[in-house]
């Protein structure tokens, strides 16, 4: 054989290599809840994630954080198309710009559902947004095809399933998966989940007393950061009585920043006493 008999094998085996690569979700990872520190950019081939308190990527908090999909998805018929996602905590789903899903809030491992016309063919720009605000952390989203509609309009069950990778590709040319170089402020961490249950069931139980919740973090990075980040650490707690049934007008929230630290440390070293959310109960 000669080399030129090769050549339309091979351009067959690049060219399928180049479409692999480029499917998936281009998927951008944050620190707070809404897209406040970029830690990482990376190629996702679904969004079907269960991470339980665990981090996400590596540099990021476990708790508090946010990540946006984006891809474009191409049709293979025409019809209506039905999205399910189920998400602990918010979740946003738009396709051209038209809100599929929109859930953005507090929610304990919940489905959420929508649907919309697609033409054959056609390629269509998917955007997904999700936060994590407090424990847990679950995403997962599936679409069902106009052809799987269910019988009795889904009352015995839907037939929705992950969106197969082969229907996505990246919005841009696929970029490798890299960090972030520049320093991010430590993400806001919520108060130990047993505690924070607890004192939920003590405030519905006693009725007469108001909360007051104060944000801390260590001298890591900028002060006025930090003192956002207390706020955003203290609302996020608040946040969560108030989805367990706690009324908001018995709850105050307030960020101290770094000013009130239980240790001294030196400027830019971390320290974890440091970063924290103390709870005063008043009548």
């Amino acid at each position: 054989m000669t080399i030129k008999s090769h050549l339309p094998v091979l351009l067959v085996l690049i060219s399928a290599c180049l479409a692999k690569a480029q499917q998936g979700f281009l998927a951008e990872y944050y620190n707070g809840r809404n897209f406040d520190q970029l830690v990482l950019t990376r190629t996702d081939p679904k969004i079907h994630f269960v991470w339980e308190n665990v981090p996400p990527a590596p540099g990021m908090d476990p708790h508090i954080y946010s990540v946006r999909w984006t891809g474009k998805l191409k049709a293979p018929e025409s019809g209506q198309y039905f999205f399910r996602a189920k998400v602990d905590d918010g979740i946003r789903v738009k396709i051209n710009g038209q809100s599929v899903i929109d859930a953005w809030g507090m929610h304990d491992s919940e489905a959420f559902s929508g649907s919309i016309y697609l033409q054959a063919g056609q390629e269509h720009l998917l955007v997904v947004e999700y936060f994590n605000a407090l424990l847990e952390g679950e995403i997962q989203l599936f679409w069902q095809l106009p052809s799987e509609k269910p019988v009795f309009q889904g009352l015995l069950g839907y037939n929705d399933h992950p969106i197969d990778p082969s229907y996505i590709r990246l919005p841009n040319p696929p970029q490798q998966e890299r960090l972030v170089s520049k320093p991010t402020l430590p993400a806001a961490k919520p108060a130990a989940p047993v505690k924070t249950s607890r004192l939920a069931g003590f405030l519905k139980r006693n009725t007469r007393y108001k909360l007051r919740i104060e944000g801390h973090t260590d001298r890591i990075g900028n002060a006025e950061k930090n003192l956002l980040l207390s706020k955003e650490r203290a609302q996020t707690v608040a946040d969560y009585l108030i989805s367990k049934g706690i009324a908001g007008q018995r709850i105050t929230t307030i960020g101290y920043g770094d000013t009130r630290p239980l240790v001294k440390e030196a400027k830019d070293v971390p320290n974890e006493k440091n970063r924290r959310v103390e709870f005063y109960l008043e009548e």
